[in-house]
């Protein structure tokens, strides 16, 4: 992608509204964590008060933060530099589609709403704020909606106010789909990832990752087992861990997902009630049952009949033992290569090393033949 032109297909033109005038973004990838919440929004779907609460509601959330926001306004007000935020006119003249900065509105009209008791100072800085406002200008090479993602981008994914990694990865897939075309059966294509990386400056190998997070999260999401945004951690060592990611979890790096099989042991290894794998510390420890344990301890652990921890204990038991003899084949080596007929001692110095090499066969080599188990 030639940024150079695309600089050329918009500008920000300073414009100063009443947060009133302001409509919340229903397609703010910080709210997308699945393909279904992406679609496209008529003017009139996104002035509906119904459509407005919900995106309300959603910007709200805990993890969101917006009473943060809230709190640092009503104490120095609203400080435009500090608190960016850019729009789309989608009438004429207003109202205004906020595509970057949905938080801080949410907070504004939170405080023009039960704003009492705000020191004169603060109201006066909310009730009319200074936006940017988005001007695409035609453009040969792009269209206003990939503009806006690459700048969106720019800002959140190469820029100081990073999204969620979830939001990421569903905003990378978004442009990934942009640029391959949506049309056909998705697979991975390294000159479409590097087009996609290097207009967010990400690595080709960065973009598959995101690409097969977003992927099995929404296969998960539609075998409707319980994935939820907190389970973004889990997905992605499952499917960055080449130790397990295509031998266990059957992870196909072409489509970016996981088979049919590779979605049923996901969920019940770390999904379900009880799940063995509850939490990402315990992950490692899985690899190692899985890499280096016994098919029986593999099934117990999975199956819940086996504590994960006493599993690893019992595996570096052995690995600790087999270590033990290997020291005492090395031991065992060395002393064969003491010829009793190549030693130039006196009788009782060859007798010696007679009774050494008698010793190794009586008391070290029945030690190298006990069994791991």
């Amino acid at each position: 992608m030639n940024l150079e032109s695309l600089t050329g297909a918009y500008k920000l033109s300073r414009l100063t509204v009443s947060p009133k005038q302001l409509l919340l973004d229903p397609r703010n990838p910080r709210l997308i964590t699945e393909s279904s919440q992406d679609r496209r929004y008529t003017p009139t779907e996104i002035r509906s008060p119904e459509i407005q609460r919900q995106v309300l509601d959603l910007v709200c959330r805990k993890e969101h933060d917006v009473k943060r926001l809230i709190a640092r306004i009503r104490d120095m007000g609203f400080i435009g530099g500090f608190h960016e935020i850019i729009v789309k006119d989608i009438g004429k003249g207003g109202p205004y589609l906020v595509i970057e900065g949905n938080r801080r509105t949410a907070a504004l009209q939170h405080l023009l709403a039960h704003g009492g008791g705000l020191h004169p100072d603060v109201r006066k800085s909310i009730e009319h704020v200074e936006v940017k406002l988005f001007i695409f200008q035609n453009s040969r090479l792009y269209d206003e909606q990939t503009v806006i993602d690459v700048l969106l981008g720019s800002i959140h994914i190469d820029g100081p106010k990073e999204w969620g990694a979830l939001e990421r990865a569903h905003y990378v897939h978004r442009s990934y789909l942009r640029v391959f075309g949506e049309a056909g059966s998705f697979r991975y294509d390294r000159d479409t990832a590097r087009k996609v990386g290097s207009t967010f400056k990400l690595s080709g190998k960065a973009v598959h990752k995101n690409l097969t997070i977003c992927r099995v999260y929404e296969q998960l999401r539609q075998a409707q087992v319980g994935v939820e945004p907190k389970h973004y951690t889990l997905v992605d060592l499952a499917t960055r861990t080449r130790a397990v990611a295509e031998p266990y979890f059957e992870l196909n790096r072409e489509t970016c997902e996981f088979s049919p099989v590779g979605i049923e042991r996901f969920t019940e290894l770390m999904l379900k009630e009880d799940a063995p794998v509850h939490n990402p510390k315990l992950f490692n420890a899985f690899v190692k049952v899985f890499a280096e344990g016994t098919e029986l301890e593999l099934k117990d652990v999975i199956g819940g009949e086996r504590d994960l921890d006493a599993v690893c204990a019992a595996i570096e038991s052995r690995r600790a033992r087999r270590l033990f003899r290997d020291n005492l084949e090395i031991i065992k080596e060395n002393i064969k290569l003491l010829y009793v007929d190549d030693y130039q001692g006196t009788e009782a110095e060859k007798d010696l090393i007679r009774r050494i090499h008698k010793l190794v066969e009586m008391r070290l080599v029945p030690l190298l033949r006990v069994r791991d188990d």
